[in-house]
């Protein structure tokens, strides 16, 4: 098994997470001249149950046997493939999401923070990072950068571009981000212009969403914009779980161009039972949206008691338009919602309190072990060997992995080309099903290399049970199934003729001369010709 053991975060042991935050209070809203101040800052276990956190944390131990930490509603993994590890040393792996992004000024912050603990530990191979981006990613209109800083404790944070890191190898698609490291410290990515440029007119895909709570007869609602990223919308779900909050409409998506203009967000009130305050019309702040990764206008919502005409249901039911629009341009989209909520009142003003749901007692990760052992990977690194015909690495990373020709000559680097790309394809593939392997070995035979073929052959038939057959029974199942087939076939043909037969001998039985008899052995003879 890949891992030891594992546990939850909110261990009461004395050990430190290092995390990032800012020494300015991220719920106010930046102004784009301001520099914010990072720090390091260390969090103990037993301080994670703060309602206030939606910081997402995992917690596991590793061996030379390697295996995955993984964040099961966030897309973010962490692979650490076996041998990454010295033999006989278990390591206690951390990884924390984080909504504090450090200054970096390389261009809209578009992936998740990622800080990976112990800081500064080092391997003996590189590790997988993967997480998902919100860049409408185009190569040539775009440029993803991978950031990374230092998180040692009482260090200064000081972003360098990950890709001046001799020992990392960084790789993104429409979707995801995949970054190759040999030690731990904080990543996330960024996005700029083709040419390098944080001005031009880029878009950064984000989700607006609106969300409504009560407290007694008071309605608080909350227009929040985020990354369109799985670990930002977790994150949400934690806060507004916390809140007591509901969704009161499908989310929308908001392309934040990156022209510098705040989102302004108004509500419009239907009818004369409600009103807003303080105001209908808020800013989004466009420093908040685009360097960080959310923002957000709340409104309370008050029963107007001077217009209390009409039916108990209409004053009842609370209705509004919110519209969300970047720099009040007319050729700008205008993202629109319509809420329509029952607001009751209560006889008593009974609050929601926060934290109903215990996040601590809800387990946000897995751990589980490598699918393959290291002696497998070594016996794959036959494909390392250059093949005249392009059998080897390079045609795996181009028909398996979907690599560019880019891509592909950024791993000529690597010690083991092929050693890498296997873990990148389990970096993909966490808890590989059989037939995930199955594809793996068609694909070794369709280019004719057995000797790779046959490592999937063995890993197949020494993991999975009988039930499922190994590789050599399904082939033998294979082609009994045909000559069954073709036996079937056989006897259905006979059957045929034999009916045509006695059918021309039911028609020409009245003809004494004979002539029938002719023709039905005739038309027998020609069916059975025809099988022949």
């Amino acid at each position: 098994m890949g891992c030891s053991r594992s546990k939850e975060i909110n261990s009461t042991e004395e050990t430190t997470i290092p995390i990032i935050t800012y020494m300015t209070d991220c719920r106010t809203q930046l102004k784009l001249d301001e520099e914010p101040v990072c720090k390091v800052d260390t969090i103990k276990p037993t301080d994670l149950d703060d309602p206030d956190d939606v910081s997402l944390r995992a917690l596991g131990f590793f061996d030379e046997k390697g295996g995955h930490l993984t964040f099961d509603k966030a897309a973010v993994s962490l692979f650490i493939p076996p041998g990454a590890l010295p033999n006989g040393r278990e390591e206690k792996i951390t990884m924390v999401i984080s909504r504090q992004v450090p200054k970096h000024g390389y261009g809209a912050c578009v992936s998740p923070c990622v800080v990976l603990g112990p800081s500064g530990l080092k391997f003996k191979k590189d590790v997988v990072l993967t997480y998902s981006h919100c860049a409408g990613y185009d190569s040539n209109s775009q440029t993803l950068i991978p950031i990374s800083w230092k998180t040692d404790s009482g260090a200064q944070v000081e972003c360098t571009d990950l890709r001046d890191d001799e020992s990392a190898s960084f790789f993104a698609d429409d979707k995801k981000c995949t970054i190759l490291l040999r030690h731990f410290t904080g990543f996330t990515t960024a996005a700029t212009g083709g040419d390098g440029s944080v001005s031009q007119n880029n878009v950064k895909v984000m989700d607006a969403m609106v969300y409504l709570s009560r407290d007694g007869n008071v309605g608080k609602l909350r227009v929040r914009v985020i990354n369109k990223t799985d670990d930002s919308m977790r994150m949400l779900e934690r806060e507004e779980e916390d809140l007591g909050g509901h969704r009161t409409d499908a989310g929308r998506p908001l392309l934040l161009t990156t022209n510098g203009k705040d989102v302004t967000v108004e509500v419009k009130v239907q009818g004369n039972s409600w009103e807003i305050f303080p105001t209908s019309k808020k800013v989004l702040s466009y420093r908040r949206l685009y360097l960080c990764n959310n923002d957000t206008a709340s409104f309370v919502v008050k029963r107007n008691n001077l217009h209390q005409s009409g039916s108990a249901e209409s004053c009842h039911r609370f209705e509004c338009e919110i519209s969300l629009i970047q720099d009040d341009e007319p050729s700008q989209d205008i993202v629109t919602f319509v809420v329509s909520e029952e607001m009751v009142p209560s006889s008593a003003a009974v609050s929601i309190p926060p934290g109903d749901l215990n996040k601590s007692s809800v387990k946000e990760f897995t751990q589980s072990k490598a699918a393959f052992e290291f002696s497998e990977i070594q016996r794959l690194q036959v494909m390392d060997v250059p093949d005249p015909t392009g059998k080897d690495w390079r045609k795996f990373a181009e028909k398996i992995l979907k690599m560019t020709h880019k891509q592909i000559k950024q791993l000529e680097r690597q010690e083991s080309p092929m050693s890498t790309l296997m873990d990148i394809w389990e970096s993909g593939h966490i808890n590989p099903s059989r037939a995930d392997f199955k594809e793996l070995y068609d694909f070794f035979r369709t280019i004719q290399r057995d000797d790779a073929a046959d490592v999937i052959k063995d890993h197949i038939e020494n993991n999975f049970t009988r039930e499922t057959n190994s590789v050599s029974e399904e082939e033998s199942d294979s082609t009994a199934a045909d000559a069954e087939y073709l036996t079937s076939l056989e006897n259905q043909f006979f059957a045929v003729a034999k009916h045509a037969r006695t059918k021309v001998l039911q028609q020409t039985s009245v003809d004494d001369s004979g002539v029938g008899s002719s023709r039905a052995s005739s038309a027998e003879n020609r069916v059975y010709k025809k099988n022949e």
